[in-house]
């Protein structure tokens, strides 16, 4: 049998035992819309009500979505298409990237799981493509070369992108108090290897039976998602439940990861996210991860502590993190406990 989901999925009629969650596992899947999800316009020119936006919004729900962002909607549809038709293509093309181990500074494709060396019994429907993006001239070699426009769109995507992060951080920054260019000029904290997930959920028999992405915290600082502006599935944990996110078209749903967690002291919580299933139709996302530089040190930010707000956290190398990260199954904050004061 093929490995990936997306190309065994379409010849079956019940979804295969191991990837079936315990009855208490199950996502609900009737969960209506939030109205009250923070939507955030970053054409605006005041930095000051910007700034103060994306905390509260940060603060009360973990993530926003942002439009106007700068990126063209040409762009942003054309780099969905390139993500869809690289999991069309057959087998073959796909499997030559399969692996069960994390590679690093290549392209490669999990399916099921990417918790490699755990003992996951239940996978989650979902195959996904990983490779770093950006800076763009140093990546693109590693890229997939099919389909044809793949590299040329996703380079333009990956610079699109990266300018996108780099603003909302500053916004993030001078939204807590901490001084003007703060991630890009303090131990490389923004200058990370930029990495692009591509996940990919083939319609399901019956997705009351299992998960598209189980729930997890992600470890980056910062995430941007693309959601498909057709097909529901992302869900953010919000006060003790699930709310659903519902697609903008052109819009990025912006994540807070684990790292922004620890620099703000705990302000900034990290945000819980899974991704249901649906029977009707394929489902796809592009995730922009920004991540530190592997030996750049991460601590609470001196401008947020004071007598009353002492640090939370230890400080560790953002290398130390992802080896704990990636020996943990990712769920909550699991990971980040070891680094707690």
């Amino acid at each position: 049998m093929a490995k990936l989901v997306s190309s065994w999925s379409k010849d079956i009629k019940s979804v295969p035992n191991d990837y079936i969650l315990p009855p208490e596992q199950r996502p609900q899947l009737d969960i209506p819309f939030c109205d009250e999800f923070p939507v955030i316009d970053l054409s605006l020119t005041d930095r000051v009500y910007l700034a103060t936006q994306i905390i509260k919004a940060l603060e009360e729900f973990t993530a926003f979505q942002v439009i106007n962002h700068g990126i063209g909607e040409k762009l942003m549809e054309d780099g969905m298409e390139v993500s869809k038709e690289f999991f069309k293509l057959g087998a073959e093309d796909k499997e030559e990237y399969v692996c069960d181990e994390i590679r690093v500074g290549k392209a490669w494709v999990y399916t099921g799981t990417m918790n490699f060396g755990t003992e996951e019994k239940i996978k989650s429907w979902v195959d996904g493509l990983v490779h770093p993006c950006y800076p763009v001239q140093e990546t693109i070699n590693s890229w997939p070369h099919k389909p044809l426009r793949y590299r040329e769109v996703v380079a333009e995507y990956a610079k699109g992108s990266k300018k996108v992060s780099e603003k909302i951080l500053e916004l993030i920054a001078e939204g807590i108090g901490m001084e003007k260019g703060y991630f890009a000029g303090n131990g490389k904290l923004s200058d990370g290897e930029s990495i692009i997930v591509i996940n990919h959920h083939p319609k399901c028999p019956d997705p009351s039976l299992t998960i598209g992405l189980k729930q997890h915290n992600d470890p980056t600082l910062l995430t941007m998602i693309q959601q498909d502006n057709n097909v529901y599935g992302l869900q953010i944990y919000k006060h003790g439940k699930w709310i659903a996110v519902k697609p903008l078209p052109n819009a990025f749903l912006v994540l807070n990861g684990q790292q922004l967690e620890v620099i703000s002291n705990g302000r900034l919580r990290s945000g819980l996210s899974r991704v249901l299933t649906n029977a009707e139709a394929d489902q796809t996302s592009i995730s922009f991860f920004v991540n530190p530089d592997l030996q750049s040190i991460i601590e609470p930010a001196k401008a947020v502590l004071s007598d009353g707000n002492p640090p939370k956290f230890r400080g560790f190398t953002y290398w130390e993190f992802i080896q704990r990260f990636h020996g943990e199954l990712a769920e909550g904050e699991s990971a980040l406990s070891a680094f707690q004061l």
